[in-house]
């Protein structure tokens, strides 16, 4: 999937190109939640590591920027304090409103992008961290080191969550390619 994914050409479409780029970036950082991508700050990147705290638990999080995560980031810097164009100042909606609206905006676009590449799973930004922990898994993470990628409190939540993704459509082999 992600082969297809990333090569395929989207430049005559901005808006499908953007949702695909958040995907990936998701993906890349450790499947850091949508949330956490929209507010997400250039200030917030120090000597290649992103520094943020989970919406959803507080939690302190550090992900380190590898290259392709910063290609998405150079992509679209700008004068901008977010470092993906989804907040700004410019609009009349309160940030909270921006994100709501950008959230399911990005997922639409991304249910049009997988039905593009013909994949067997509805894409949403949350594939992206379920990928990313299905991943982590069959590469033989620790459930530890899972478990702190995707900023659970305690390694009982991953398990949960990755029996949950091993016994779901979601798990099968079309995540991989």
């Amino acid at each position: 999937m992600y082969k297809r994914q990333v090569s395929v050409d989207l430049s005559s479409e901005p808006l499908l190109d953007r949702a695909r780029d958040l995907f990936m970036f998701s993906f890349y950082a450790r499947g850091m939640p949508f949330v956490d991508i929209v507010f997400l700050k250039h200030d917030s990147i120090i000597n290649g590591i992103i520094y943020y705290e989970r919406n959803k638990t507080g939690q302190r999080m550090q992900v380190r920027v590898i290259p392709p995560l910063a290609a998405l980031i150079e992509k679209y810097r700008s004068s901008y304090p977010y470092v993906l164009p989804y907040i700004t100042s410019f609009s009349d909606r309160t940030s909270y409103m921006q994100y709501r609206y950008a959230l399911g905006n990005v997922n639409r676009l991304l249910k049009r992008l997988g039905r593009r590449l013909h994949l067997p799973l509805v894409l949403t930004t949350y594939v992206a961290r379920h990928s990313w922990a299905t991943i982590a898994k069959e590469e033989g993470f620790s459930i530890a080191s899972i478990s702190e990628g995707l900023g659970h409190t305690s390694e009982a939540t991953t398990q949960i969550y990755l029996c949950l993704l091993y016994t779901s459509d979601a798990a099968d082999d079309s995540l991989r390619v």
